[in-house]
């Protein structure tokens, strides 16, 4: 079964204390944006279903009036693949960028925000990226790769359960003026951070609780990592 879904949206948000370490932007703002998503999931959730996707798109440009002028976009996409009986494959792709018009900055709340364990496992919540002191700054541009086996646990019969055994990567960063844009992507792409992992999980329906064992391989020293093990409840992709 595949589902199609078409949604768009007007945002209107007015900034008046802006966070301190954002000084550069600091100041009242006023956002103006139209936003637009676009959806398909082939995903049945039966017992049955070999193999499945799901694609989403965002977009959101902003400059119908106020102060703030960027265009923002990102697309997630991820896939599960039955490869013998409850094991399976599930790969995750998710990458965005924002980009601001008329040569103006981004703001911290318009930018994106990595770390967490439906985002990357093994790095604290928005971890990731330039810090100012405590405060994470977000990035304006990043791309996230994951790779997870998982396979029924030995003498549970519920399907809720499982253990899977996962690998993932990404890199975030705040775009340079000066820098071609092309460039800075590449480079993104060439030194990510890199978390790999066991573990045990619990689905009902798109929540999903697990326990793992959390050990990087590459990391930038701005990082937030978590080594040994993490236990988290999320929304799954």
């Amino acid at each position: 079964m595949e589902s199609c879904t078409h949604s768009s949206s007007y945002s209107l948000v007015r900034l008046v204390n802006p966070v301190s370490s954002t000084h550069n932007t600091a100041g009242h703002t006023l956002k103006s944006s139209l936003i637009y998503n676009y959806e398909i999931d082939t995903s049945d959730r039966s017992d049955s279903q070999k193999s499945s996707y799901r694609f989403k798109l965002y977009s959101e440009v902003a400059g119908l009036g106020g102060d703030v002028l960027f265009s923002k976009n990102q697309i997630d996409f991820k896939s599960d693949i039955n490869i013998y009986k409850r094991f399976s494959i599930t790969s995750v792709m998710r990458m965005g960028a924002i980009f601001p018009l008329f040569n103006q900055s981004t703001s911290i709340t318009d930018r994106f925000f990595l770390g967490g364990p439906m985002s990357l496992r093994g790095v604290l919540y928005r971890g990731m990226g330039p810090f100012d002191k405590t405060n994470c700054l977000g990035g304006d541009i990043f791309g996230i790769a994951s790779l997870s086996l998982l396979a029924p646990l030995p003498f549970v019969k519920s399907r809720n359960f499982c253990s899977h055994f996962w690998l993932n990567s990404g890199s975030l960063a705040i775009l340079k003026k000066d820098v071609p844009y092309s460039e800075q992507a590449l480079s993104l792409l060439q030194k990510p951070t890199i978390v790999g992992g066991a573990g045990i999980a619990y689905k009902l329906n798109n929540l999903q609780l697990e326990l793992n064992y959390c050990l990087p391989i590459s990391a930038f020293e701005t990082d937030k990592l978590k080594k040994g093990f993490q236990f988290t409840l999320g929304l799954m992709f």
